[in-house]
């Protein structure tokens, strides 16, 4: 019987540059957790957990909450669904250039 060869991998789609990550505590999150919330880091730059402020760092549960991007909110015309400043009216009136007289 003849050998298959392996399939080669599936190519992964290429990585967001901008994924984040916010820190998530829990009900008894530490200070330090307490200041966090509600900040995005990019995955790459964002804080170890426990965090190096953390008051019990044993009995840490923060977690890290993933994001696509950085912002949190839309700011970009793009984003809210419009596309550059609307058509100017026309203003130049039409007239017929073979008329004489006018």
């Amino acid at each position: 019987m003849p050998m298959r060869t392996p399939t080669p991998p599936k190519p992964k789609a290429p990585p967001n540059p901008w994924h984040a990550v916010s820190v998530q505590g829990g009900d008894s999150a530490c200070d330090a957790a307490r200041r966090m919330r509600g900040v995005r880091f990019l995955a790459a730059e964002a804080p170890r957990i426990p965090l190096a402020q953390c008051a019990s760092p044993a009995r840490c549960k923060c977690i890290y909450r993933h994001h696509a991007d950085r912002r949190a909110n839309l700011r970009r015309i793009a984003d809210r669904g419009m596309y550059g400043r609307p058509a100017p009216v026309e203003r130049r009136a039409p007239r017929d250039r073979r008329r004489v007289g006018d």
